[in-house]
């Protein structure tokens, strides 16, 4: 992995922005949220390596992107992402429910052969926001991956070393099941 890419710098997204740099080793992560100041700060602080305000080539040599929004905004990302990523690029979410993109992605997914494997961190706290995150929010965490059936195996095996990197339990579960 070389850059890493997280939508959403929430409790969530922060968490991961930290544990990837700490412990995963992930030296280039660009990050993108609504509010600049957040960005600013986690670029002062080094969670993040760069930053932007909207999805644009910022992300086109991404690995992987985390996109850590509530989940009735994930379709919407992930269509934005469309034109910037390459075919090797893995498209994650950290959404509690995974139907509503399946329903509104999967022929688009087949179509331009993206890889996307939903993520479900089983983690959280009662505190919100950046300065909520913690680097080892997700150990010993159960995190889901619901990957769709043409998903390359390869490309799930690599996503499992990133989240084991962490300190959390890859599951993988079909969609359906997860929901």
């Amino acid at each position: 992995m070389n850059k890493i890419g997280i939508i959403g710098l929430g409790l969530i997204g922060g968490s991961l922005a930290k544990a990837l740099r700490q412990k995963g080793n992930i030296t280039d992560i660009v990050a993108m949220d609504l509010d600049k100041n957040i960005l600013k700060k986690a670029l002062d602080v080094g969670i993040i390596t760069s930053y932007t305000i909207s999805v644009d080539e910022n992300f086109s040599e991404c690995d992987i992107i985390f996109i850590c929004t509530p989940v009735k905004s994930i379709s919407e990302y992930v269509k934005k992402l469309l034109p910037f990523i390459n075919k090797d690029c893995i498209i994650t979410d950290v959404g509690s429910t995974k139907a509503t993109i399946i329903k509104e992605l999967t022929s688009l997914f087949i179509q331009k052969e993206i890889c996307f494997i939903g993520g479900h961190p089983m983690t959280g706290s009662e505190k919100t926001g950046l300065h909520a995150s913690r680097e080892h929010l997700f150990e010993n965490a159960y995190y889901i991956l619901t990957p769709l059936p043409f998903v390359p195996e390869d490309k799930i095996e690599q996503f499992k070393k990133l989240i084991l990197s962490i300190g959390a339990i890859p599951v993988v579960l079909s969609p359906e099941y997860h929901d």
